[in-house]
């Protein structure tokens, strides 16, 4: 069985289908590049200025654990009555910026069985020639059954003010990114001999502390630099989040010893993309966006799993911090 409907709204039109008894497909379609749509979908942060349902409502508790396997926890209040409604879900999987699967559970089940919904993440090419998102969502019951009682309630009207806020939101990442300005280049690197602290990005500022405490005994030699790494796959596909690996490190030259509580380790040799940045670290965020969300994109280029980096130059002030994107 298949039904098709539409629902106008300020920015596109929310298509709605049902490809079989049992689900219902949402298109819709955001002027927005594909990274800002997913960061929307699994960053706490934003996902608490949309995701309200109907207007006048709020979400004090937005927890998101953005990893395969990993768990979501949502509370909405309507702020007049304060009336409260909670869902859990967990992520089956997390594909960035493409595929984001995920079941949910309401604290009061108000349909039988389970939902699990698919959201797919493509990019369009907008009425107005820009390039944008299309944004796709299979929601699948257990039964018909369980469909009828969920479309029994206000969910489209909903959905579509929920929409629309996301819309609204993105308008405003779009217009509001003042990213710092990069310098990009291609060199060709050596092995990087580096002693390492292995972590999480959430410890982070605590684990610099702790490795630069360490590495206390090199810093002043010749040719030490202090560093910190992330996967790039997580780096390139927006898959950084506050549980994303992440180690603080120094790169050490020839001849320099591993301070004791340090794991001796080396990013490996190749093709890297460098990038420039001059400036507090404080925008070291925007100038990665810059780099991955704007310049990557239009560069040909193609990343390889490895490192991405982050050096430390003296150079200030202000400070100068090389960032680095393993090429194929």
């Amino acid at each position: 069985m298949t039904t098709t409907g539409s629902t106008n709204s300020t920015e596109s039109t929310l298509k709605l289908t049902h490809p079989s008894p049992n689900e219902m497909r949402v298109e819709r379609l955001f002027d927005a590049p594909r990274q800002l749509v997913w960061d929307a979908h699994t960053k706490a942060e934003l996902i608490r200025q949309w995701m309200l349902g109907m207007d006048g409502w709020s979400m004090p508790v937005c927890e998101f654990d953005a990893r395969e396997g990993g768990s979501f926890r949502y509370e909405w209040r309507q702020d007049e009555t304060g009336a409260g409604m909670g869902l859990s879900g967990t992520i089956f999987e997390f594909s960035p910026i493409d595929r984001l699967v995920a079941d949910e559970r309401f604290d009061d089940p108000w349909y039988p069985g389970q939902c699990v919904n698919t959201t797919v993440f493509e990019d369009t090419t907008m009425p107005g020639g820009s390039l944008g998102t299309r944004l796709t969502v299979t929601s699948r019951w257990d039964s018909a059954e369980a469909m009828a009682v969920a479309f029994s309630t206000d969910m489209v009207e909903g959905m579509t003010e929920t929409y629309d806020r996301l819309a609204d939101v993105l308008a405003a990442l779009v217009g509001a990114t003042t990213l710092p300005e990069i310098t990009v280049e291609i060199v060709e690197l050596p092995e990087q001999r580096i002693a390492r602290l292995r972590g999480t990005l959430g410890d982070a500022q605590s684990q610099w502390g702790r490795t630069m405490e360490l590495a206390a005994p090199v810093l002043r030699e010749p040719g030490v630099k202090r560093a910190s790494i992330l996967r790039a796959e997580d780096v390139a596909g927006g898959g950084v989040g506050p549980t994303a690996q992440y180690d603080t490190a120094v790169i050490l030259p020839a001849g320099v010893d591993v301070p004791s509580g340090l794991t001796v380790d080396a990013i490996q040799a190749g093709r890297y993309a460098r990038a420039t940045y001059v400036g507090g670290y404080e925008g070291l965020g925007g100038a990665w966006a810059r780099f991955v969300d704007r310049w990557l994109p239009t560069s040909g280029e193609r990343v390889a799993p490895g490192a991405a980096f982050e050096v430390y130059r003296e150079d200030g002030p202000p400070p100068v911090t090389e960032l680095f994107l393993p090429l194929v």
